[in-house]
Parts: C-alpha cells; sequence; structure tokens
C-alpha cells in the first residue's frame, strides 16, 4: 500500500489518525486529532503528544504491554489489529474501536473510530472524597474512569466531576469487567 494513498485517506478525516513508526513514534497527526483534543479540553497536550513522542508514553503502564503486543502483531503479521476501548467524557458515554493498518512491516496507520456515543446515565454517585479515597489515593481504571469505592463489593462507580476535573492522588488500575474484556489478569484488590 503507498504511504501518501493512506495518508491522503486519513488526513483530514474527523476521526483520530496518526502515523507510527515500527518504534512506536508518531509521525504524523490528522485533523481528527486535533479537532478531538481541542473539543476534549486537551489543547495543552497537542505539544506533548505530537510528531516524534513516544505514543507508549501516552498510555496509563497497566496498559502498555497490551497496545505494545497489538501493534507488533500488526507490524509482524501484516494483518490489522483492532481494539475496543471506552474514552468517555464527564458528559457523554464514548466507545472507540482503534484500527492499527500494518504499512510495509514500517509503519502503522492508526485510526480511532467512534461507534456509541450517548449521555451519561445520570445516577452516578457523587464525588465524596471519603468514599473512593484510600490510603491517600484515589485508584480510576484505566479503561473506563470508573472510580473504585471502599467497600466490601468492589464498586466501581462513574464519577462525572472526577472526569471533569481530576482530583489530586488520583492513581490508575484496572476494574474487574474491563480486566475480563480485555482478557488481563484481574487485578488484586489493594
Amino acid at each position: 500500500m503507498d504511504l501518501l494513498a493512506v495518508y491522503r485517506t486519513v488526513k483530514d478525516s474527523d476521526n483520530t489518525s496518526y502515523l507510527l513508526s515500527s518504534g512506536l513514534q508518531i509521525v504524523r497527526v490528522n485533523t481528527g486529532w486535533t479537532k478531538f483534543a481541542l473539543e476534549n479540553g486537551g489543547g495543552q497536550m497537542l505539544e506533548r503528544w505530537g510528531r516524534n513522542s513516544a505514543l507508549l508514553d501516552a498510555v496509563p503502564p497497566v496498559l502498555r504491554d497490551l497496545y505494545r503486543t497489538g501493534f507488533a502483531k500488526a507490524l509482524a503479521t501484516g494483518v490489522c489489529w483492532e481494539h475496543d476501548y471506552e474514552c468517555s467524557s464527564h458528559e457523554l458515554f464514548r466507545e472507540f474501536r482503534m484500527y492499527a493498518y500494518p504499512i510495509h512491516g514500517t509503519l502503522l496507520t492508526v485510526t480511532h473510530s467512534l461507534r456509541v456515543q450517548r449521555p451519561h446515565d445520570r445516577e452516578a454517585r457523587p464525588a465524596a472524597d471519603a468514599i473512593y479515597r484510600s490510603e491517600g489515593l484515589i485508584r480510576m481504571c484505566s479503561y473506563c474512569r470508573r472510580v473504585r469505592a471502599n467497600d466490601a463489593d468492589e464498586r466501581w462507580d462513574w464519577v462525572p466531576s472526577f472526569v471533569e476535573h481530576m482530583p489530586p492522588g488520583v492513581s490508575h488500575g484496572i476494574c474487574r469487567p474491563c480486566a475480563a474484556f480485555h482478557q488481563l489478569a484481574t487485578p488484586a484488590a489493594p
């Protein structure tokens, strides 16, 4: 596949798309990347996660092996890697599908397509710090951004205010439903 043809296809798309080197460095981003960042309060991140930056540095540590393995498999086999994930805002539930298309075994064209977008269920729990803070930390799922409550049921709640304005002392983890869905080792309770 011609690299220039691939880039022309995604450069003006509303989908967030970018080219990755085999070392997982960002080679180029499209207008959809910039638009999504600006619409979601990520304008300050555009400089930090632009051309020549390491994509995996933007991925929470608990998810890096999943992405590294998926991208490596696509590069090695020449077969597109697909991955579904949630990236919600404080107002909207959003689910995306990421496609990583290999090009000549040296580059990946990565596109994130919106699959589901709807308002959140407003029965979310209030953002009472004591309910969610344990030993000074708030544990937030790296996938769905729900927050672990300090109860015996290991409940994970959607707390819109924590997504809109992240409180200090947030540590990332993976809730049991996301670990099961993504076939990761289930995290131990703290």
